[in-house]
């Protein structure tokens, strides 16, 4: 009796026999040697699948489906676990219940944006018998994925305006690690020009050069050079993906915005009048390389500032200017 307490339910099966005695008809009882079920059940997760891959998901809310089989005593329920915000391909054990004895396999699980979540099944069957929670291996890297989950990047500010010279010029790029806290693969910079639609122009590889240094940006930063033309406005926005191939929110416009000058606008502040003059004359006699060379002042970009990029700007001052 002691066995039949520890271990409930148990399979037992029995027999009548009958047997004539003195002819008489005897009904007997044999109870054969009980069955008891020791072996644990297995289950897996369905549906998010992949050994350590991510499953794209197109919304908040999406099904999880499991199963599980038993060669003893049959499936009785499942407990479902979930671990948002994985930070590694295989998820630690920092697993919180979910469902807990479901009979169901499947259920939907609704998440917030943006998040990884992976999901882990344990089940139990009809004996009492709970499948080893130690035992799950690869299970654990059933993640699931929402859009956004790439961190997120920008290219930071610009001057409203710029100076034609050099014609060349610099975009800073942050990113910072979304939930995942998964380092990034690449970013690419978009650009519209005067008001285009936005096209990708520069793609910047997993080499960073660390923080931009600059308050609020993240903890990685890249720099690109971008031909710009004198006269046009652009606009630019970045998109990151990490190393999982998760990308970044989509964006539908520009985060900065900037104006190239034309290039007798020497000081770029938006209009062309002595000023301009004067930084041209500051220069004035110097070659690329030399001490005072500022390469605004080369207006026509022969490499050396001359009575040729004077003339220019005194070209195009407002008819009538007087410069002292």
């Amino acid at each position: 009796m002691s066995l039949l307490r520890k271990r409930s339910p148990i399979r037992l099966r029995a027999f009548w026999q009958i047997a004539t005695l003195f002819g008489l008809t005897v009904y007997s009882a044999a109870v054969l040697p009980a069955q008891v079920d020791q072996t644990p059940p297995k289950s897996q997760i369905l549906y998010p699948q992949g050994s350590g891959l991510l499953n794209e998901v197109n919304a908040t809310s999406f099904t999880v489906r499991w199963s599980g089989t038993d060669s003893g005593s049959g499936i009785q329920d499942f407990t479902i676990y979930v671990q948002a915000n994985c930070s590694m391909a295989f998820c630690d054990d920092l697993f919180h219940p979910w469902l807990t004895n479901t009979s169901a396999t499947e259920a939907v699980f609704t998440g917030q944006e943006p998040a990884i979540y992976c999901f882990m099944s344990i089940a139990r069957d009809r004996a009492g018998n709970i499948e080893p929670y130690d035992a799950k291996g690869g299970d654990c890297a059933r993640i699931a994925h929402i859009p956004g989950a790439g961190g997120t990047s920008h290219v930071l500010p610009l001057p409203v305006i710029i100076p034609a010279r050099p014609q060349d010029f610099n975009l800073r790029v942050t990113y910072s690690p979304g939930p995942s806290g998964v380092d990034p693969r690449s970013v690419t910079i978009y650009v519209s020009d005067n008001g285009a639609s936005f096209t990708p122009v520069i793609e910047l590889p997993l080499q960073a050069t660390g923080s931009c240094g600059d308050p609020g940006s993240g903890s990685w930063c890249w720099q690109a050079t971008f031909p710009g033309q004198p006269g046009h406005t652009y606009g630019f926005y970045s998109i990151a993906i990490n190393q999982w191939g998760d990308y970044e929110f989509p964006k539908t416009g520009a985060e900065v915005t900037t104006r190239m000058a034309y290039p007798e606008d020497a000081n770029a502040d938006g209009v062309t009048n002595c000023a301009d003059l004067y930084l041209v004359k500051s220069s004035f006699g110097k070659w690329f390389g030399q001490p005072g060379f500022d390469i605004r002042a080369d207006i026509v970009s022969d490499m050396v500032v001359d009575v040729r990029d004077l003339a220019f700007v005194a070209r195009k001052l407002p008819a009538g200017t007087r410069c002292p």
